[in-house]
This record gives C-alpha cells, structure tokens and sequence, in this order.
C-alpha cells in the first residue's frame, strides 16, 4: 500500500489538493473521456476560425464538471457540510487545463494551425499562481517590467526559462548563463 503525506497549510479551500484529486479520479474513471477529447478536436477543426474569446468559452463549457453529495458541501474531511454549493472545477482552474493540455494537445494535433493556435495562447490570461508572482519578482524586482507576464503565452515562457536555468542557480544569478548570454547579447 502507498501512502503520501500532503502539506495542507495556507491552502484555500476550494482548492483543496483532496478535492482535486477527487475530480482527477472522476475523470480519469470517466468512460467520456475519450470523447471529451474528440469532442475538442472536432470543436476546433469546426471553430478555429472564431474569436479566441468563443473559443475559450466553448472549452470551457467542455470541460467536465462533476457532481458528488459529499465534496460539492465539503472543502476538506470536516464534519459539518457546508450549506453552500461548492463546484469541483472553478473557471480559473479551467482556463489552467486549456493552457496546459488543451493547447499542448492542439499543437500536437494540429501542427498546421500553429499560427491559429498561437493566437488563443496569447489571448489567454496569465494564471497569477504564487510561482509567477515569485517569476515576476525574481526576473523584474519591483519594477512596471513583470507586467509582461500578463498573458498565459509569456507565463508559459518564465516557467520555461526557470525551469531551464534558475532551477539550477535558485540562490543567485551569479554564474547563470542566461544572464550571461543576456547580457552578451546586450553588450555589457
């Protein structure tokens, strides 16, 4: 038997990692599944020419929600349900799964409408999760700049440029070679 100690301080409720993990088993055991993911490939062959804003609400309305009589009134394993109606799936957890799987499964799919699929990316807004609030304060400090971190499309990118280089010089920049390079490239 596996067992796995979750850190559960400062965590808003609705955003409880058991209750997610709840909606992942549903969808996961949910034999629609595969027809969620057939029903966004045809709903992007026969919408990509839209406006980014209907396609984004189309996906968002294909996006699975789930209903269950214990977590929809509870944020955690508290005895007392809540009297309020609490949804699985939030819309800002839903724009996170276009940003990191619908879009990264269109690229993969449809390689001939990158341009169009580039289009959505950078229509989508950024996710404002504590890493791109550490991101903009790690690359920009407290200035205006880390305002370009406003789109999901430019987020993607910081988490790509941490991933490739500060992971490894988390402490400093002192010896990165991005900032070399960077600073190469600007001639200082």
């Amino acid at each position: 038997c596996h067992q796995t100690t979750l850190t559960l301080n400062q965590i808003r409720p609705l955003n409880h990692p058991v209750r997610r993990l709840f909606y992942l088993v549903k969808l996961a055991g949910d034999s629609k599944g595969e027809k969620w993911t057939s029903a966004l490939l045809s709903s992007w062959e026969k919408d990509k020419y839209k406006k980014p804003k209907e396609i984004l609400e189309q996906w968002l309305e294909l996006i699975p929600n789930y209903e269950n009589p214990y977590w929809n009134h509870h944020y955690t394993f508290e005895k007392e349900a809540q009297k309020a109606f609490l949804p699985l799936m939030g819309q800002d957890l839903k724009k996170e799964i276009c940003v990191n799987t619908i879009l990264p499964l269109l690229f993969q799919h449809k390689k001939d409408d990158l341009a169009l699929i580039k289009n959505i990316f950078s229509f989508l807004p950024a996710t404002k999760s504590g890493k791109t609030k550490y991101l903009i304060h790690r690359f920009f400090g407290d200035t205006p700049k880390g305002k370009i971190l406003h789109k999901a499309d430019k987020e993607q990118g910081a988490f790509q440029l941490h991933k490739d280089f500060c992971t490894h010089y988390e402490a400093s920049c002192e010896g990165c070679p991005f900032v070399e390079n960077y600073n190469v490239i600007l001639g200082k």
